[in-house]
């Protein structure tokens, strides 16, 4: 199945992120102890019903990822924003860093939310705001 392909392709990356942090300065990280961050998490599709049980959402995969880091003493917030329902950040000083989630959706494919991500993204963009994209999260981004 296509889609658990895809939810092995994001813990790959995740646990790359996770080796990557481990390899940080040491004094980088004690610096960034004890400061707070909100991370928004642009939720673009739920998950398969049979993957609920299991990972609860694409964001929710994400915030546990996040907060297992080795710098996780950051105080970590989480905002959703579920897209598919129009839910986008208004402002784009909502968060410190954006996700954006995978999908079983295609970045090229004809939805009504597509074109609004899109557009935020472009303004993202422009204002130099931190998004990550994951699957067709970067393909989105890509694409905008």
């Amino acid at each position: 199945m296509i889609h658990r392909h895809v939810i092995s392709r994001i813990f790959l990356l995740m646990e790359l992120l996770r080796k990557i942090s481990i390899n940080l300065n040491e004094s980088w990280l004690d610096a960034r102890r004890n400061l707070d961050m909100r991370i928004g998490l642009l939720e673009t599709d739920v998950l398969y019903d049979d993957l609920i049980k299991q990972y609860g959402s694409y964001g929710l995969m994400f915030e546990q990822y996040f907060t297992q880091l080795e710098y996780a003493s950051l105080e970590l917030e989480f905002v959703y924003y579920q897209v598919q329902q129009g839910e986008l950040p208004l402002f784009l000083d909502e968060c410190d860093a954006y996700v954006i989630t995978g999908s079983k959706a295609g970045a090229y494919e004809d939805h009504a939310w597509i074109e609004p991500l899109s557009k935020w993204i472009v303004e993202a963009d422009k204002a130099q705001a931190k998004v990550l994209g994951v699957c067709f999260g970067h393909q989105i981004i890509a694409q905008a």
